[in-house]
């Protein structure tokens, strides 16, 4: 990482302090995510696996849709990694705290959540989940029209560390369903 180009953000999750350090480099759209020292190891060959497994197989052809730039994420030995940053978006997880008034685009952004929970109900028929996929692990962009999963060492927890409601399509439903009572009743 060259520290002229990333700068360290404050960017975090809204359930506690995670494991990494976030850095930007707003020019070039790069987010860095440098592994704090902490006692969750990421095996970094296992975690380049699981990536590399997404952008090439066939049958993951839906979680790629989901994952910005799958091809410029670069893992680190340390499990630190980069990959593009979206500069111009929306947390999911945000909106339910905003007023729905001030959100941009609320009907593509409706229509994209809807999207992303029938291609993971499709997906979930004939594989099993993976990834971290809470509302404050998506983001909207603008720019794109689309939703991506910005949790990538997600994909590598859920479900091989932890097999718990971030990767259970039921759990799913249910916040993306309680997420569109939010924004279609207002």
């Amino acid at each position: 990482m060259d520290n002229n180009l990333f700068i360290k953000s404050n960017l975090k999750s809204p359930i506690g302090n995670g494991i990494f350090t976030i850095y930007i480099n707003k020019k070039e759209n790069i987010i860095y995510k440098k592994k704090k020292k902490t006692r969750f190891v990421i095996n970094h060959k296992i975690f380049k696996n699981i990536i590399n497994n997404i952008k090439t197989n066939e049958n993951n052809k839906i979680l790629q849709k989901y994952i910005l730039d799958i091809d410029n994420i670069k893992i680190e030995e340390d499990g630190s990694y980069y990959s593009t940053y979206i500069s111009n978006g929306i947390r999911l997880y945000d909106i339910k705290n905003m007023n729905i008034n001030n959100i941009m685009n609320i009907n593509n952004i409706i229509e994209k959540i809807k999207d992303l929970k029938n291609d993971l109900n499709k997906y979930s028929k004939f594989n099993k989940l993976s990834g971290d996929w809470a509302l404050h692990n998506l983001i909207y962009c603008y720019d794109r029209n689309s939703i991506y999963n910005i949790d990538i060492e997600g994909f590598y927890t859920y479900p091989l560390l932890y097999d718990n409601g971030n990767c259970n399509i039921k759990h799913c439903n249910k916040r993306f369903d309680d997420l569109l009572k939010i924004l279609i009743h207002t």
